[in-house]
């Protein structure tokens, strides 16, 4: 009886061990935002040139988009919108040209492109890019958190919206960078791709 209990504890003495070695790695959130209680999901990431803003500050556009739409471009640059989605449009300024720098990115009011803050942010929820259905939140606050290793960006975001409800989401992945300063100049394009 002795020898059948210590094998029963040496059983479970190696089972334990070996299931607290088998920890489960820390899933990484999915790609979302939450706006009003409702998830909405977000499958494709744009950063967007659109020039200098001042002394070392550039003027980037980042766009998290749902899979509904589809960005199209012509000569390497983003020339309009498609489909039926989720997405947001925030306008940042980093001190580089080509990526977003890491680091927070928090509301400025004033607009006067400091870097590490950003002044615009449109949100739109089942939009119709052809007929401007569905709805929209603009912020008037917030932070916007970036992190990068290499071409990969996590991306946090925690707003506040004119309407007085929250925004946050969560984005990892690549970016795709265009470069539309001169593209954008010529045509006096608006800040937002949901607006026509």
């Amino acid at each position: 009886m002795k020898k059948l209990t210590g094998l029963i504890l040496g059983i479970l003495l190696i089972v334990g061990m070996l299931s607290s070695g088998c920890k489960k790695e820390e899933e990484t959130p999915k790609n979302h935002m939450i706006y009003d209680g409702v998830e909405y999901n977000l499958s494709q990431g744009v950063l967007d040139y659109w020039g200098q803003a001042g002394e070392g500050s550039y003027i980037l556009d980042l766009v998290l988009l749902s899979s509904g739409f589809t960005l199209h471009e012509v000569g390497g640059e983003i020339d309009s919108l498609s489909g039926i989605g989720h997405g947001i449009v925030i306008e940042l300024f980093s001190s580089s040209s080509t990526e977003l720098v890491a680091g927070d990115y928090i509301w400025n009011s004033e607009g006067n492109g400091q870097i590490g803050t950003f002044e615009y942010a449109d949100a739109v929820f089942n939009w119709n890019s052809q007929t401007d259905d569905g709805s929209d939140a603009v912020a008037n606050g917030g932070r916007v958190n970036v992190s990068n290793n290499g071409d990969e960006y996590e991306i946090g975001l925690d707003l506040t919206m004119e309407d007085g409800k929250t925004l946050t989401g969560f984005y990892k992945g690549a970016l795709k960078y265009y470069n539309s300063e001169y593209a954008n100049r010529a045509t006096d394009k608006g800040k937002s791709l949901f607006i026509k």
